[in-house]
Formats: structure tokens, C-alpha cells, sequence
């Protein structure tokens, strides 16, 4: 709560130091300008989301898991990775909400690839 106690006085005291009221004017109305060019961006970003969701919901999801490091990891992280993917795969088998139609997954020990 201070963050926005702290904006709205640091805004209070620009809109008091104006010199006329045509400057204040022009203020406001540039801060009206940044918040809808930022609804706009925010509302564009959501757009692209839902699409890329649904695209991969119909085409299918691509997993890659890099074992580059492997060899780095101990015993209990790399028992906690095999227990993620079986019961990733058994998810895919058995539940009928997961969509997995043309995806792929792919084990990768490919130095400097990603």
C-alpha cells in the first residue's frame, strides 16, 4: 500500500506544480495516453496468448528436456525428473484432457543447442 500512497503524492505534487491550468491539462491527458497504450499492449499480449494456447492445443505440444547436465545433478534430483515424466506420460495415456495429438517429446544431450 505505501507503493501506491507513494505514486499518488509523487503525482499530486507534478499536478500542483503545474503553472497554469493548460499545463496541468496536458499532464492529465498524457497520463490518460499511457494507460490506454498499455491496455491496448496488455489486451494485444492476452490476444496472442489465447492463440498460441489454441494453436497448441489443436497441433500438439513439443517437450524438450535437455540431460546435458545430468551428469551435475545428484541422485534425488534426477529421481524427482524421472518421476515428473512418468507421471507426464501416464497423464497423456490415461486422461482425456490432455491433448496430445502431434506433439513430440524430445530428450536432448545437445551441447550449446539452446
Amino acid at each position: 500500500m505505501k507503493e501506491a500512497e507513494r505514486k499518488r503524492k509523487e503525482w499530486e505534487e507534478r499536478l500542483s506544480s503545474c503553472a497554469s491550468e493548460e499545463e496541468r491539462l496536458k499532464l492529465i491527458e498524457s497520463r490518460r495516453e499511457l494507460r490506454k497504450e498499455r491496455m491496448e499492449k496488455r489486451a494485444e499480449e492476452k490476444e496472442d496468448k489465447v492463440q498460441r494456447l489454441s494453436k497448441a492445443k489443436e497441433f500438439g505440444q513439443n517437450i524438450v528436456i535437455d540431460l546435458e547436465f545430468a551428469d551435475l545433478m545428484t541422485n534425488s534430483e534426477i529421481h524427482s525428473l524421472v518421476q515428473q515424466v512418468s507421471f507426464w506420460l501416464f497423464c497423456v495415456k490415461v486422461c482425456d484432457f490432455f491433448v496430445f495429438n502431434n506433439g513430440f517429446m524430445l530428450y536432448s544431450v545437445c551441447a550449446g543447442c539452446f
